[in-house]
């Protein structure tokens, strides 16, 4: 059953038909080294399909082509001897521990990047070993200042707040209604340090997905005649409708955003150089001092001094944090790292001339940070670890 469910979403994924849910399970799939037969005969059958060169069609795919073979075998053993040479870069493919590297290529070749989980092809990485990924976790601050540790608090009932019960459920922080609203209003407030995240579902049942190194303030119990929170960092919303109580979002400098009902993305870390606004549904009004525009889905507010409109914008690229992905289309090596030291809590820091790499595809927020350099020896970047700070050189 599991190769049966691999074969057919692998056939998904290569015809781009893939859910993010999908996409997820596959690459839960491909890292698991009982499945290591099946995964190669299906990189090996779709290898065979390519004209080879759509394999270095792309110079991304050439140039870790390059880095790839130049560090690891030269050939077979019987290859040295004879003086032969490997006729095809399908030969070179072929060759036993390389198959990993394959897949790679192979799905570079269609827009995407994908990195199992399997040893890294060259030398040894010691220090990363220790660096994991980001998980679940928070620290939520009621009104009196109080704080709670959402990484280790059991499921059940946590405080009451302003008329509500504040609830642990599964990874998921919720309000429930426990009285009717009076008196003064009490914030909550929860945040995210690196290499977290969390879920929440507010008062009226709207729904956050809040990313690492963020924030979100909001009252335990919504009064008045509108809905107000306020976000640091990134957070991903879906807004239950209320057209007599309008949603809206304040974020730093100024910028602000109104909903009815609509599922959007904003962005406003401090060291991204603007803080951005992506509508995946509905409508969404974007205001920052006295400019102000109304998005579409598809589209993307930029504010950067001034407020303008990009489209069309890859959603799936912006809210694939959301489940479980980093996803980059043509992102440099400042914004590919910027968002990968927030997810492993590691610094960066450049000595030299940064690197002119673009990253395009896919990465499982479930790797460790060893496989996230391999990415980076791919592309022949030279870099130190020097604990939890890269050094690129």
């Amino acid at each position: 059953m599991p190769v049966q469910r691999l074969t057919w979403l692998f056939q998904q994924y290569i015809a781009q038909q893939s859910s993010p849910a999908e996409e997820a399970e596959l690459l839960t799939l491909l890292s698991n080294p009982v499945l290591d037969e099946p995964a190669k005969e299906l990189i090996g059958r779709l290898i065979r399909t390519l004209p080879e060169e759509d394999l270095t069609a792309k110079p991304y795919t050439a140039e870790m082509l390059t880095a790839i073979f130049a560090a690891g075998e030269s050939g077979s053993e019987a290859d040295r001897q004879s003086g032969r040479q490997p006729a095809t870069l399908r030969s070179l493919l072929f060759r036993r521990r390389w198959w990993a590297a394959a897949a790679v290529l192979v799905l570079l070749s269609i827009g995407y990047l994908l990195l199992p989980n399997r040893p890294s092809p060259v030398g040894e990485i010691p220090q990363a070993s220790v660096i994991e990924p980001g998980r679940e976790g928070a620290v939520l601050q009621l009104a009196d200042g109080s704080r709670i540790l959402l990484d280790s608090a059991g499921n059940g009932l946590l405080a009451t707040e302003g008329g509500s019960r504040v609830m642990l459920d599964k990874g998921q922080l919720r309000y429930e209604a426990a009285a009717a609203p009076g008196g003064t209003a009490a914030f909550n407030t929860m945040s995210t340090p690196k290499g977290r995240q969390f879920r929440l579902s507010l008062p009226d049942g709207s729904q956050v997905w809040l990313n690492a190194a963020s924030s979100i303030r909001y009252p335990a119990a919504f009064s008045g005649s509108e809905r107000l929170v306020q976000v640091t960092g990134e957070a991903y919303f879906e807004i239950t409708p209320n057209a007599r109580h309008p949603f809206k979002v304040q974020g730093p400098d100024g910028l602000e955003l109104k909903v009815l009902g609509t599922q959007f993305n904003i962005n406003t870390y401090a060291d991204e150089p603007a803080a951005t606004a992506t509508l995946l549904a509905g409508s969404l009004q974007v205001s920052a001092g006295r400019q102000s525009v109304v998005l579409h889905p598809g589209q993307q507010a930029v504010a950067a001094g001034q407020l303008s409109v990009t489209e069309p914008v890859n959603v799936q690229q912006v809210a694939g944090w959301r489940h479980g992905f980093f996803l980059f289309d043509g992102a440099n090596l400042p914004l590919f790292l910027r968002q990968l030291s927030r997810w492993y809590d590691v610094d960066v820091i450049y000595k030299g001339k940064t690197p002119e790499k673009t990253f395009r595809g896919k990465l499982g927020r479930n790797l460790e940070f060893a496989e996230i350099l391999e990415t980076l020896r791919f592309f022949r970047i030279n870099y130190t670890l020097q604990g939890k700070t890269l050094i690129i050189e």
